[in-house]
């Protein structure tokens, strides 16, 4: 996995309490030397670190590290991903059971007793 936690060194430097109230002179003549862009860029850095973060981890879970790891009580050794994934091609049905047969049997048993029965009415 490639993400790791956000830690307390990499966010307090990036601290807008740190900052002045207001853009100053330059270091030159005595200010801290905060320009307007300097001071918006320094807005943006503690949330640009936790996008990267976050984008990252939707990687690992999207790419399968994390999906492939966890198992679910649906079939034998079932991957999450391997669930997620009948979800989105139409297989879930035949991850189902109903008695002794999968939810997708079921339903075509089922279906096939209806056609019978509009055949005889």
């Amino acid at each position: 996995m490639k993400t790791h936690k956000l830690l307390s060194s990499e966010v307090t430097p990036l601290r807008v309490s740190s900052l002045p109230t207001r853009p100053t002179a330059p270091a030159s003549m005595g200010g801290k030397g905060y320009t307007p862009a300097q001071m918006k860029a320094a807005f943006d850095k503690l949330p640009l670190l936790i996008a990267e973060r976050f984008n990252s981890l939707i990687d690992d879970i999207t790419t399968g590290c994390v999906l492939e790891a966890m198992e679910v009580a649906v079939g034998d050794g079932m991957k999450l991903s391997e669930l997620i994934e009948a979800i989105g091609n139409g297989n879930l049905a035949s991850l189902i059971s109903v008695g002794n047969s999968s939810l997708a049997t079921a339903l075509a048993n089922l279906e096939a007793r209806l056609t019978k029965l509009e055949e005889v009415l």
